[in-house]
């Protein structure tokens, strides 16, 4: 490889490097003129040639030709010498001192040996069909093709859009992701056929008469449905939380329980059972009005609160909390 710059003229210059070719040699090569005035003071002339680009080194073959057959019958005892990465000395005996300028043109070439030629060559004339675990030849655009086509086998639309889908299209996919539906389903490439694997949104949340009103299609797309009218599943399976629970004078009935606390009410909160532990969040003015215990109980679907009198009015309970203690 080499690095070269472009000159203003639009030439391209060697900066570094070789010229590598794909061959089993290579060569360096600088060529140019030169030109050799004669002399009647001596029998032999010489001249320098100087090259615009630099050799790697000094060891390169230097070969001279002349412009006409005069000036070539006057260069057969030529010799090249003092030969430098910048060019060389070239000196010719002489027969006709007085001949005149004598002018022609030079190439100075290193051959390069290519190490490993043979064995790359065998790579490049012998591209491998597929990809091959450790191979060091080259791939036919084929095999990559065939190789990486699949590799984002993931369809992504409406359960319409996939129904649509001719057979031989779905046989290229692994997975169909079915927007509309929220679900994934698994392709088997051989027939085209598919099943859910998994589901992005199997819990349903709403009130009583939203879940009511759905077809018996629809709900058995879910695998839990939470109703909100008057609770929600904080975290699902350990928090129970009711809001807002309207407690009525008539909800209240004597009871012995705890001592100083004569009255009871039961409060339903779906979900609840006896391994709930409740907080029950009076409102301020009930917190601290002193007919209130401060404990309370679950059972299955209810809280039961306690009051040391029946309140004059029906009370609010803007929260009830309930923790599961046991799983």
């Amino acid at each position: 490889m080499s690095v070269c710059r472009k000159l203003p003229d639009g030439t391209i210059q060697k900066i570094a490097g070789h010229t590598i070719l794909l061959d089993a040699n290579a060569s360096e090569i600088r060529e140019g003129t030169w030109s050799m005035p004669t002399s009647s003071s001596t029998s032999f002339l010489t001249c320098n040639v100087t090259f615009t680009d630099p050799m790697p080194d000094d060891d390169y073959v230097v070969v001279i030709e002349a412009d006409d057959i005069t000036s070539y019958q006057q260069l057969t005892q030529l010799m090249v010498r003092n030969k430098t990465t910048t060019g060389f000395e070239m000196r010719v005996v002489v027969a006709d001192a007085t001949f005149g300028i004598m002018t022609g043109r030079y190439t100075a070439f290193k051959p390069i040996k290519l190490d490993g030629y043979t064995a790359l060559q065998n790579k490049v004339n012998n591209p491998d069909e597929v990809p091959t675990e450790n191979s060091e030849n080259l791939v036919k655009s084929g095999g990559v093709w065939e190789a990486i086509k699949n590799a984002s086998a993931v369809w992504k639309g409406t359960q319409a859009e996939w129904n649509a889908l001719p057979v031989a299209d779905k046989q290229t996919y692994d997975l169909a992701v079915l927007t509309d539906a929220g679900y994934i389903l698994a392709v088997d490439r051989t027939d085209g056929s598919s099943v859910e694997t998994a589901n992005l949104n199997k819990i349903w949340r709403g009130t009583q008469a939203e879940w009511d009103a759905l077809t018996p299609a629809e709900k058995d797309e879910w695998e839990e449905a939470q109703i909100i009218d008057d609770q929600y599943i904080a975290v699902p399976g350990t928090l129970i939380v009711a809001h807002d629970k309207v407690v009525a004078v008539a909800d209240w009935t004597a009871d012995a329980t705890y001592a100083g606390y004569g009255h009871k009410a039961e409060i339903t909160v779906t979900g609840v059972t006896s391994d709930y532990s409740p907080d029950v969040r009076f409102s301020f003015a009930d917190a601290n009005s002193g007919k209130f215990a401060g404990v309370a109980d679950c059972a299955d679907g209810k809280v039961t609160i306690y009051a040391n009198a029946v309140p004059a009015a029906d009370v609010t309970i803007p929260v009830i909390i309930c923790t599961l203690m046991e799983v």
